[in-house]
């Protein structure tokens, strides 16, 4: 068992080991150590818009690595792009025609969520962002129903690159019986979406104890149950890592970015970690197909009963207490100092439940989340009830009250599995090209805690890059950073000046095209990729 102290003040000197925000990287100022539970820019970085934005450009390099997503199309932006691909698909003679869902790039919960076969049907919405995403309708059912799988992941580190997977999660099932789409069924939002928030509140919802029975199963009894009616469960999951895998190598380009800017080098600052949630639709070929990834899954543990008199109240959820006690717990021993925890103790609670072995290995936990407040909050006294004086202790809090027996049990197997760079590191070196842009990216700022380029800088990076030796003069290259900068001017909503890394990638790719020549898209990029990292010397 690990033991958890609340470390109730910061100072520079005084710093706690994990800060748990409720939100983003910035919920509290001025941190100057230890690690914090969100990236910087993650919440941007995963919002709908960007993060396909992103698995496309991966996909135009590696079609055949990154084809675990809907076809997507990014509105308003590329809506004439969108309506021309409908009437080529429409003028098809096939089955079904096809549906499309539309998605706003901000929106949670199955808010603002719509299917259409028509793009005149398309109602913008007050000028947000949406993705539009042809509807996948050849899904896995079971017992008639469409389902999703909550797959959870730890992002542990950027600089190596480190991720985990939890072998547990959640399937949050429809809650009407599953129908190919048509024009009577396309409103039934209870058939085509799997979202629990919106589901919940369906008059068919059902809540279960039983492992294979309810809206929400934990995905390990799904995955059994679809195991015993013949599916290959373990090549299922083996897929579902490697979207994953490939899906972060896709972001962690634009997230290094973001964290230099935010702990820009050699100032002091924490280090981050981050629980992220993956939602992955499975197709009859057992495929699995990303349709999001939440920078901030729901860990709460308690769900909606109505009450006799009509109301409702919140209870503790079984199964989400499974998984989510279990993935906190695991996630703060992987990132707890190696010198300050230990899996398993021997250790007695005195009668207020506090732990009497003072040597056991502590770790430092500054709540900056409510619910976690909850759990730790206590005032400090002294042997006669009052409140001490002088610069506050922290308070001690035993992490096993994050598990759901009170006995001592033998340690428990951690329900987290290192899938990068222990399994896939090697087979995805490749991949890892945006990564490699960043670094070159981050070379060229100007200063230190930037994230946009000026024109300067560009032609900074374009000269420390001797890229004049392939023929590339500065009047193209200024050129060139007016016309990154205008197509993604939708991507800056800010409209700060300066070119964003996006557009720094793109701007690179052309570069490749004309002037590093090669078979291929991926072996242009890297020729320019290895020319640049050359003559800057990374």
């Amino acid at each position: 068992v690990c033991r958890l102290l609340q470390f109730p003040f910061l100072r520079r000197d005084h710093n706690c080991d994990v800060s748990w925000h409720a939100i983003n990287f910035h919920d509290q100022a001025d941190i100057y150590g230890g690690q914090v539970n969100k990236y910087p820019g993650a919440v941007e970085a995963f919002q709908k818009v960007n993060l396909f934005r992103w698995l496309e450009f991966m996909k135009s390099l590696f079609p055949e690595e990154y084809d675990f997503f809907p076809r997507t199309w990014l509105l308003p932006q590329q809506f004439s792009e969108f309506a021309s691909e409908v009437r080529t698909m429409q003028e098809k003679k096939c089955k079904h025609k096809p549906v499309f869902i539309v998605k706003p790039s901000e929106g949670s919960q199955g808010e603002g969520i719509y299917l259409l076969r028509d793009p005149q049907h398309y109602t913008g919405g007050n000028g947000r962002s949406h993705v539009v995403q042809e509807y996948l309708s050849s899904v896995l059912l079971l017992e008639r129903f469409k389902f999703d799988l909550r797959i959870y992941v730890i992002l542990k580190c950027l600089d190596p690159l480190e991720f985990h997977i939890c072998k547990e999660g959640l399937a949050r099932f429809s809650t009407i019986p599953y129908e190919q789409p048509n024009n009577k069924n396309l409103a039934e939002t209870f058939m085509h979406l799997t979202n629990y928030s919106l589901n919940k509140k369906s008059s068919d919802f059902k809540i279960s104890d039983k492992e294979e029975e309810g809206s929400k199963r934990k995905l390990t009894a799904v995955l059994g149950q679809l195991s015993r009616l013949g599916h290959d469960t373990e090549l299922l999951w083996t897929r579902v890592e490697q979207l994953v895998a490939k899906t972060l190598i896709a972001l962690v380009g634009e997230l290094k970015v973001e964290m230099q800017a935010a702990v820009p080098a050699g100032k002091p600052g924490p280090t981050c970690f981050h629980i992220l949630g993956f939602d992955v639709l499975i197709m009859k070929n057992l495929t699995p197909m990303l349709l999001e990834v939440n920078s901030n899954p729901s860990l709460s543990i308690t769900e909606e009963h109505e009450t006799a008199t009509g109301g409702v109240e919140y209870l503790i959820s079984a199964k989400d207490e499974d998984v989510k006690r279990k993935l906190v717990r695991d996630t703060l021993i992987l990132v707890a100092p190696k010198n300050k925890y230990t899996r398993k103790s021997n250790s007695k609670k005195d009668l207020q439940g506090r732990v009497t072995n003072d040597r056991l290995p502590s770790v430092f936990l500054k709540a900056g989340d409510r619910a976690v407040e909850s759990i730790v909050m206590a005032a400090e006294q002294d042997e006669d009830g009052g409140e001490v004086t002088g610069p506050p202790r922290p308070l001690p809090f035993d992490l096993s009250l994050l598990d759901s027996s009170d006995e001592e049990e033998e340690e428990e197997e951690s329900c987290l599995k290192e899938i990068f760079p222990a399994v896939y590191g090697e087979l995805y070196e490749e991949q890892r090209i945006v990564e490699r842009l960043a670094d070159i990216f981050i070379a060229c700022l100007g200063v230190k805690g930037c994230l946009r380029l000026g024109p300067t800088m560009f032609r900074l990076f374009a000269r420390k890059c001797r890229l004049n030796r392939k023929g590339i003069t500065n009047a193209a290259i200024d050129i060139l950073y007016i016309d990154m900068q205008r197509r993604w001017e939708y991507m800056n909503p800010d409209r700060t000046s300066g070119l964003g890394f996006l557009g720094f990638v793109s701007a690179c790719y052309e570069i490749a095209r004309r002037r590093f020549y090669a078979p291929t898209k991926q072996e242009m990029l890297k020729s320019l990729v290895e020319f640049c990292q050359a003559n800057i010397k990374l």
